[in-house]
């Protein structure tokens, strides 16, 4: 839009390093280096305490940390992971904020699933003294029956304290700017492109005297991308039956996925040499809420040991996921969400740039598959 260019407010730092979906490298390492009172931020405690006034309904009274005595730590070690159906106990806290006496533990969730008893096991760490959250973009609750616990959202609590931060920050440009290009971030992550909000009084005008056109195109925008994915699936499963070859010896099974979510259309590839006439699992590509992403599918984890066993812990660049639902291996490609990036959807419509795009996902593919065969082979399956 002609405003974006103008100001500039289409450059964002962190969409241009690609990390705003990164859980670990940003959004937790952002929010903990905020919290802290040591921060390289030089403010003290002052974001704390906005945050602790935005949780505060959530947190009971006797579980509020003095924010003057506090300090942050991110990854904080609970121990090894141990696995009981009582008392599960382990792992790593995302933010851990505690005041000596009291503690507050952050369990930060973008888009994958809560790991194997996850909020259980940080209930566990300090019962007493302990309470943790559960943040997710808007707020999905935990599989956990623990009372020491509670759900929040980036979008009902981390943007306005965000925005009270940004306030704060009025003779403080560097650290403003920073605190609005993360919030920009967090406000697309929630409710889409905040820019949308800027449409030009013109593009309304234009909107309000053509309005059947803009309803036809309107009804029409889903349907069109949708058409084009499952295109684009026909072609990269062609593709993947030229190059049968190169994903192992072996009986191999390329096929389209008919699902009635148009959103999951995929390509499975099958192995009849795979453990169990391949019932242990497919390779899996799909488009999904505007990502195209593949993996290892273990439907609801009924095989999860016995892949673990015979293909261990890593597998052609994807890590094994214990606790995912349907994933045993998962990746999300790195190409921007369709719906967030022209440029990306374009080169669904366009024959040469089309072909470039099934090439690159068929080649991840059978890179990934390739793997997978050569380590069910090594392991004697």
């Amino acid at each position: 839009m002609a405003r974006a260019r103008l100001s500039g407010a289409s450059f964002n730092v962190f969409n241009v390093l690609r990390m705003e979906e990164d859980e670990v490298r940003l959004h937790s390492r952002f929010i903990a280096e905020l919290l802290d009172p040591r921060g390289s931020h030089g403010q003290g405690s002052a974001f704390l305490e906005m945050f602790l006034r935005q949780v505060e309904c959530s947190v009971p009274k006797d579980s509020r940390i003095d924010a003057d005595k506090a300090r942050v730590e991110r990854e904080h070690y609970i121990g090894r992971v141990e696995m009981s159906d009582a008392d599960p106990t382990g792992g790593r806290i995302d933010v851990f904020i505690t005041d000596g006496t009291r503690h507050i533990s952050i369990e930060n969730k973008i888009d994958h699933g809560e790991g194997d008893h996850q909020v259980d096991r940080y209930c566990n760490y300090r019962p007493d003294s302990n309470f943790v959250l559960f943040l997710t973009p808007k707020g999905r609750c935990a599989n956990t029956q623990k009372s020491t616990y509670a759900p929040v959202s980036y979008g009902a609590h981390i943007v306005p304290w965000l925005e009270d931060c940004h306030k704060h920050c009025t003779d403080l440009p560097a650290l403003r700017e920073s605190i609005k290009q993360y919030l920009v971030v967090v406000k697309t992550l929630t409710s889409g492109d905040p820019l949308m909000n800027e449409v030009d009084e013109d593009v309304k005008r234009l909107l309000r005297k053509n309005m059947e056109a803009a309803h036809l195109i309107y009804i029409s925008y889903e349907p069109t991308i949708h058409e084009a994915v499952r295109g684009f699936a026909e072609k990269l499963r062609e593709a993947l039956e030229k190059e049968k070859h190169r994903l192992g010896p072996g009986l191999w099974e390329i096929q389209n996925t008919i699902e009635d979510d148009p959103q999951g259309r995929g390509v499975e590839v099958l192995s009849k040499t795979w453990p169990r006439e391949g019932g242990i699992g497919c390779v899996k590509w799909q488009y999904y809420s505007g990502y195209f992403e593949y993996g290892l599918l273990d439907s609801e984890r009924n095989h999860r040991a016995e892949i673990k066993r015979l293909l261990g812990e890593s597998v052609g660049g994807l890590d094994f996921r214990q606790g995912d639902r349907w994933w045993a291996f998962y990746k999300r490609m790195d190409i921007r969400n369709l719906w967030d990036d022209l440029s990306v959807l374009a080169k669904l419509f366009d024959e040469q740039e089309q072909a470039a795009l099934v090439d690159q996902v068929a080649c991840e593919l059978i890179k990934f598959t390739a793997a997978c065969d050569h380590k069910f082979k090594e392991s004697g399956s």
